[in-house]
């Protein structure tokens, strides 16, 4: 059951995900860190150890389920195991090598330096841990990158003041990631770094990293994001001079949730 289960929700994410027009062509890529008894329901064919980039300690010996590279997400949902596949890390966190699915010879997604390392930053024994990773291209918060000279105090800022629900939802806001080359060690450390702090990054130019408790909660990350800055720009369409939450109504919502907000991000102004 918790492979059938497990199989049910990954079908549902990438094809929403699909249809909300975030995965074009093989853009975008999942991890999911699942339960390790998941593995008395596959029949494991193990693949050679890959040597990692550097070693993750923190999920030593666990398993994931990953996209593949060059697959496209909306497939995922026809096949699970031909666009994707379940993966273990060695005992000492330096390698992975590949248990289930990637049928025809195919490999995880290029983009798993990004996820790897990302885990391994952020996963806890808490309850409520991390377990997933969604890359994707959502067209608004790109076109937002190359709108405005974005930070992270000013995308944290822009999506509190223009939907009521974004600082309950992201009170310690949100990061933005300057241009690199994707695939690369280099964004895969800086992506683990600041997903540790916050739970979604804007990469310029290029798309979301989200991390989540489940893929419902990640998804829904992504949904407001998207959706805010979607808001945002219909906003501006009709007015040069937009009317948005103030510094007294945003404060009345942190006190209303308890929302422990990051302060820097309060003082910031938005350049608009």
């Amino acid at each position: 059951m918790i492979l059938e289960n497990f199989l049910t929700e990954i079908k549902k994410t990438t094809a929403d995900l699909w249809h909300k027009g975030w995965t074009e062509a093989n853009g975008g890529n999942i991890s999911v860190r699942v339960d390790k008894a998941v593995l008395e329901e596959i029949d494991p064919a193990a693949g050679q150890w890959v040597e990692l980039p550097k070693k993750c300690p923190k999920i030593a010996g666990e398993i994931f389920y990953a996209t593949g590279t060059g697959k496209h997400l909306r497939n995922v949902e026809l096949s699970p195991s031909a666009n994707g596949g379940f993966i273990e890390i060695s005992p000492d966190g330096g390698a992975y090598r590949t248990l289930w699915g990637f049928q025809g010879g195919s490999k995880p997604t290029s983009e798993l330096p990004s996820h790897l390392f990302t885990h391994n930053e952020v996963t806890t024994d808490q309850p409520g841990s991390p377990r997933v990773l969604i890359h994707c291209h959502t067209p608004n918060l790109i076109a937002l990158s190359y709108a405005i000279k974005l930070d992270s105090n000013i995308l944290s800022k822009l999506l509190w003041v223009m939907q009521t629900e974004c600082l309950v939802v992201f009170p310690e806001g949100v990061s933005f990631l300057p241009w690199h080359v994707p695939g690369t060690n280099q964004i895969g450390e800086e992506s683990a770094k600041l997903l540790k702090k916050r739970p979604v990054l804007l990469w310029e130019y290029h798309g979301l990293l989200v991390i989540g408790s489940s893929l419902d909660e990640t998804f829904g990350r992504i949904h407001v994001a998207e959706k805010t800055v979607d808001i945002f720009f219909k906003a501006r369409l009709c007015s040069a001079k937009l009317n948005y939450l103030s510094d007294e109504q945003l404060e009345k919502l942190r006190s209303q949730f308890d929302c422990r907000i990051d302060p820097e991000i309060m003082k910031t102004k938005l350049p608009f």
